[in-house]
């Protein structure tokens, strides 16, 4: 049978009537009962055998004991704040069901005058609410805790990878090292590394040469630059002097016709 999770229930009540009654009531729907009369035997029994309870129904009034109902509710919650407390009384006062309901969820009152059918129902009842608030509860308490728990998440990843990072590393230089080892890896790596030299000799070589060529080449440059500038200088006075030896030639050349112009003058009077 469903008994909504409740399966075993511990009663505390000096009254033997209402012990058996409550008694008769659960095990018609199969609900294991433990008993007991005071409530000082109830604690000793908690406390030594550490049962578990899916609910504590306890009457609040114990004439002539040191312990009374809510006593042992708080005994009871220093070690288990979580099963619920049906507490029951043949006339609480108002000030005892004021301090039940300032207990809140997981704490219930049943009158011992009302029909002990219901029971069960409210007994149910209370349990399915405590186990709800619970749920609620710790809903609130992973929703609060999500950052905490995705920062951690975030840490372990940012972790897993660095660490395979570092597995890396060391693979590598493992392969490393095994190369350096090998026989064969040394001969090759060496090989390399005298063709390089040999071809960084020839650049140094062919570099050395290309140098001297363009030194050279530079210095006739210069050097021709010279003679073209004397060359330059050399043309432009002999173009001078041939102006000035134009001039000269032009003179004679009038000088000559009025020679001439002369002769013809004195052969013909």
């Amino acid at each position: 049978m469903d008994n909504n999770g409740l399966n075993r229930v511990l009663v505390v009540d000096d009254d033997q009537v209402a012990l058996e009654a409550i008694r008769d009531v659960f095990d018609e729907v199969d609900v294991q009962v433990r008993s007991y009369e005071t409530p000082q035997d109830a604690l000793d029994h908690l406390l030594e055998e550490r049962p578990k309870y899916d609910l504590y129904i306890i009457d609040i009034n114990f004439p002539g004991c040191p312990m009374n109902g809510f006593d042992l509710a708080n005994e009871i919650m220093a070690t288990d704040d979580v099963t619920p407390v049906m507490f029951i009384s043949g006339g609480a006062s108002a000030k005892q069901l004021a301090r039940i309901r300032r207990l809140g969820h997981g704490y219930g009152y049943f009158e011992k005058g009302e029909d002990l059918a219901g029971l069960f129902d409210r007994c149910s009842a209370l349990v399915s609410d405590r186990k709800l608030a619970i749920d609620v509860c710790e809903t609130k308490n992973l929703v609060k805790a999500l950052p905490g728990k995705l920062k951690e998440s975030q840490e372990a990843l940012c972790g897993i990878k660095s660490v395979k990072l570092e597995a890396n590393m060391i693979q590598e230089m493992e392969h490393r090292i095994g190369k350096a080892t090998d026989p064969s890896a040394l001969v090759i790596k060496f090989s390399k590394n005298l063709f390089v030299v040999a071809i960084y000799g020839l650049i140094l070589v062919m570099g050395g040469a290309l140098f001297s060529w363009l030194l050279n080449t530079w210095e006739i440059a210069n050097k021709n630059e010279s003679e073209l500038k004397v060359l330059k200088t050399t043309t432009t006075q002999i173009g001078n002097q041939m102006v000035e030896q134009r001039k000269d030639v032009k003179e004679l050349d009038i000088k000559l016709d009025k020679i001439l112009i002369k002769v013809n003058s004195g052969n013909n009077p």
